[in-house]
């Protein structure tokens, strides 16, 4: 009994906003969290939904998971979308939902990883399927239109003319490294600083009696898949090194001059620990051989040009083949440049020049 009222009450700070994950500052006052007042009372059709988006982001797996009456589920997992974007979006470096209605406003930016052009309702299967490890929410659904509601009254708080403007939408920008991540060392990392919370099973704390984490999983069955953005080590050492140990890190203290480290990761111990948490078992991407193609996006590249360097998972690219012929397509019979290996853990400057390298001939070449 006294554990589930310590997990109730532990339950009750989180999604009380009294996280000091990334510094209140970090939007540099390009954004402001509107006031709950401002939502239309219950009863109210837009109000209700922008309550019944904040809920779903929150509690997804009560709401689209297998606590909810999808049968079978949207979401696989047991976590919530805000395991990722803290505070209910509303947290500055620590991905934001801030102004993602003004980003993915039709049409949207153009995925070379997914071959089309994000919508709010394309980003948000995105996630479901790869952070979710589920399946498409449909986009007339009642949970669909209320995330974008959600979404909607957030980007009320845009306090700059232009969406772009607004600072903290992202993750705090960390430097590669000149060697390569080491899940070795990021083990006894991962021991001493994150254990407590992610447990060595990396399965998290789950409070069954509100059918929810307290800390969520990170590796392990009920964790992201590997085709998931933050599979990825650098995007996931920026969110890590600003936002992590939860409730000790500051994002907007790492960015002061001289950076105060008093109670955040070193830079080189978020490269190992993170390391280590995507070295470890996890599901993995369905689709993850349809990844970035040989489609053409608007930059006139096919999209396996774009790959993102730190995607561990195949098809790997280039293949050796293209040295030969700068207009062939990737044979999957020939070698891979570079290991599995160095794509997952760096480093990544060779790799990244020969992208470079290899999108430049290619224009230049003028391929059909």
């Amino acid at each position: 009994m006294m554990k589930n009222l310590s997990i109730s009450i532990i339950l009750l700070l989180l999604n009380t906003g009294t996280a000091f994950a990334a510094g209140a500052d970090g939007f540099q006052g390009t954004w402001v969290k509107p006031a709950e007042s401002t939502i239309p009372p219950v009863g109210d059709p837009t109000g209700d939904m922008i309550r019944k988006g904040r809920l779903v982001l929150t509690d997804t797996y009560n709401q689209l998971g297998g606590g909810s009456n999808y049968m079978p589920p949207i979401s696989g997992n047991r976590l919530s979308c805000s395991s990722c974007h803290l505070e209910a979006g509303t947290s500055a470096l620590a991905i934001p939902w801030s102004v993602v209605a003004l980003k993915y406003a039709n049409p949207g930016p153009y995925s070379s990883r997914s071959h089309d052009y994000r919508t709010q309702e394309v980003r948000v299967n995105d996630c479901m399927q790869r952070s979710m490890n589920g399946v498409p929410l449909p986009e007339t659904s009642y949970e669909m239109q209320s995330i974008k509601a959600y979404w909607a009254w957030l980007a009320t708080g845009m306090k700059v003319a232009k969406y772009q403007d607004v600072k903290g939408t992202g993750t705090l920008s960390v430097p590669d490294m000149t060697r390569a991540a080491d899940p070795v060392r990021g083990a006894a990392i991962y021991k001493n600083k994150c254990e407590a919370c992610h447990q060595a099973d990396g399965e998290g704390v789950w409070d069954a009696d509100a059918n929810r984490h307290v800390y969520p999983a990170i590796f392990g069955p009920n964790s992201f898949n590997d085709g998931a953005g933050i599979y990825r080590l650098r995007t996931a050492v920026g969110f890590i090194y600003g936002n992590m140990p939860f409730g000790h890190a500051d994002a907007s203290m790492a960015t002061a001059v001289p950076p105060d480290t008093t109670s955040l990761l070193s830079q080189e111990d978020s490269w190992d620990v993170m390391a280590y948490v995507i070295s470890q078992p996890r599901p993995l991407w369905k689709n993850r051989l349809v990844d970035w193609g040989n489609l053409k996006g608007p930059d006139g590249v096919p999209d396996w040009m774009n790959k993102s360097v730190d995607a561990g998972y195949p098809n790997y690219y280039p293949r050796a083949n293209y040295a030969t012929n700068y207009c062939a397509p990737p044979d999957l019979n020939s070698p891979a440049v570079y290991s599995p290996d160095k794509h997952k853990y760096g480093p990544w400057a060779d790799m990244i020049a020969l992208q470079k390298s290899i999108i430049t001939s290619y224009k230049a070449a003028l391929c059909p």
